[in-house]
């Protein structure tokens, strides 16, 4: 009978343990503490929830970040919507529907990569532009403070995608404008 160790030609750098050769060290030495107190791989800096941490301090480096005024959490922006709009306001704006799609709205979370993978991308798209609206909507009735100290107007949101008649309806409501769809 050959020993259990008999195809291994690697050996844990830490204790000198037989094992695999896509190892460098055995399970018992393979994690260590990061600096967090967490555990982390060996041959990694941080553990994942720092990992994310850091990338998401980068993220919001490169591209921005701002303070929810519905639940006062700060979130940080697309790099895909920075690339989009031209103007500050048009892009903040944009960046607080998505984040209040994904925060605020429980049943996208929920259903979006559902609706994708049984439906189709066009029956996702078309979830995705009613949540959407419904944001633009809630942040119209709810953020109106808000919007004026940001020197968001109308014309920001209509220059967002896929806006519906209820939504354009709203924004000529809260502007006092006649805007015709």
């Amino acid at each position: 009978m050959k020993n259990k160790y008999y195809y291994y030609t690697n050996y844990c750098e830490e204790c000198g343990e037989p094992i695999s050769n896509r190892f460098t060290y055995c399970y018992e030495h393979a994690f260590n503490e990061c600096e967090c107190g967490n555990t982390k791989k060996r041959e990694h800096d941080y553990c994942k929830e720092c990992h994310n941490i850091q990338l998401e301090n980068e993220k919001r480096e490169l591209y921005g970040a701002a303070k929810c005024p519905i639940c006062g959490e700060e979130f940080t922006f697309s790099g895909y919507l920075n690339e989009i709009f031209d103007s500050n306001q048009t892009r903040l704006i944009a960046n607080l529907i998505t984040h209040y799609r994904h925060s605020h709205q429980s049943s996208w979370n929920q259903s979006c990569h559902f609706i994708s993978k049984k439906y189709g991308e066009d029956a996702y798209l078309n979830a995705k532009k009613e949540h959407n609206n419904r944001a633009k909507r809630q942040i119209l009735r709810k953020c109106k403070d808000w919007l004026l100290d940001n020197n968001i107007g109308a014309e920001h949101f209509l220059a967002l995608s896929d806006n519906d008649k209820d939504t354009i309806d709203l924004i000529s409501k809260v502007y006092h404008l006649n805007i015709a769809c």
